[in-house]
């Protein structure tokens, strides 16, 4: 077991790299020059720029693939599973922001003090136009992807194949090993700016609320799914968590996808069911993510001092990012990606927080993924519900999904 584990760790280059990155900065950072880390942050931010200007092609091709591959029958069950998908999503964002302000004290409490030195400047400044809008890239890739997936034209799903697999070897190849790049220029930033210690130090209280946050919600979730009834409940609990285990130590849903795809089976009793929801969300229904992403991000706020973001301000943000979440991309760090520009359009963060909060979201990327699964296993219990309760109340072709489900 302890062989297995560590040889699943090894094999997590990025983590090994984004630990690295801060160990180098927190032993070492005082010593280099500030020159050094003026250019190397100055990088950082052009990084940060090249990420950006690709991720609206990202959303619109991620998001456009994955709604075109839900071709499994009538256009009313696209139109239903991806209503329910950002309805969980949306609901998910939400209570990660209640679930802050009710459970979460004194991330504030020893606010970090400006360096009296000089705060380490870039070099150079980085353009700010953009060729395509976030929001419009999603729009653009919503619209794609449900015309792919109501018009099966071949030569089309055949470009959006290509473009997906273009664009992971970009994300592969390109961007995934710049992270620790800009995570070390950032990470020089706070800590000459005399901010890493202390945000370092109060994040071990940040990683128990990111797991009591997804725990919570995963078992109202499931007590849903089983209509509060306590031994339907721990059945369904006894059933996924072989899937919640196997997330935990891959750290990828697609590789636990057999072993979620089993337990949704015995859960739901319909193995077309299982076949068809759980692989058609993996990648895009991520409550795991949603929630300790969000307490992440808030924590975040609150450790800077910008306090927590109004109501007000946090709704349309909670939307963008449901939306948002149809387009990641299954790698480790692909909701950074995808995430990065919604948070600095919406709640203001700085290059620093999005830095901080990208090498967070995937050092406590095992416990995500497990709660990812285990999630979705739930939710495929609550669309056939859904399905259930529209087949008595509306149309003949909801009663025919929940017939061919049976």
């Amino acid at each position: 077991m302890l062989k297995n584990f560590i040889k699943l760790f090894i094999g997590q280059k990025l983590l090994i790299a984004l630990m690295l990155t801060i160990a180098f900065v927190w032993s070492v950072g005082d010593l280099l020059p500030y020159d050094i880390k003026s250019g190397l942050y100055s990088i950082s931010l052009s990084i940060k720029w090249l990420i950006t200007f690709i991720i609206p092609g990202m959303i619109i091709v991620f998001m456009s693939s994955a709604l075109s591959s839900l071709n499994k029958g009538a256009f009313l069950f696209i139109i239903i599973l991806i209503s329910l998908v950002l309805f969980s999503n949306f609901a998910a964002v939400l209570f990660s922001y209640g679930f802050f302000n009710l459970a979460v004290f004194n991330l504030e409490a020893t606010k970090p003090t400006a360096s009296s030195t000089q705060s380490l400047l870039a070099l150079w400044q980085m353009p700010t136009f953009t060729l395509l809008k976030n929001d419009t890239a999603l729009l653009l890739g919503l619209g794609l992807g449900l015309t792919a997936s109501f018009w099966k034209n071949p030569s089309l799903n055949n470009v959006l194949d290509w473009l997906k697999k273009a664009m992971g070897q970009v994300v592969r190849f390109v961007i995934l090993p710049l992270l620790p790049i800009f995570v070390l220029g950032s990470m020089l930033k706070l800590q000459h700016d005399n901010i890493l210690n202390h945000i370092l130090v109060t994040y071990d209280k940040v990683f128990l609320f990111f797991c009591l946050g997804q725990v919570v919600y995963t078992i109202l979730l499931f007590l849903l799914a089983a209509g509060f009834n306590r031994n339907l409940f721990s059945k369904y609990l006894k059933n996924i968590f072989p899937a919640f285990i196997t997330g935990l130590t891959t750290i990828s849903s697609a590789a636990t996808m057999p072993v979620t795809i089993i337990a949704t089976e015995k859960n739901t009793g319909s193995s077309k069911l299982a076949h068809t929801i759980i692989p058609a969300t993996v990648n895009i229904h991520l409550l795991g993510t949603a929630i300790g992403m969000n307490i992440l991000i808030l924590s975040t706020f609150s450790i800077f001092g910008y306090g927590i973001p109004e109501l007000t301000a946090y709704l349309p943000y909670a939307l963008y990012f449901a939306v948002a979440q149809l387009a990641v991309m299954g790698v480790p760090g692909g909701s950074v990606f995808t995430m990065m520009p919604v948070v600095e359009a919406h709640l203001g963060a700085t290059p620093e927080m999005l830095a901080l909060i990208s090498t967070m979201v995937i050092l406590f990327d095992p416990f995500d993924t497990s709660i990812n699964v285990s999630c979705n296993g739930a939710f495929a219990i609550i669309f056939r519900k859904v399905l259930r309760i529209w087949s008595k109340v509306s149309t003949t072709t909801a009663a025919l999904l929940l017939k061919d489900f049976s």
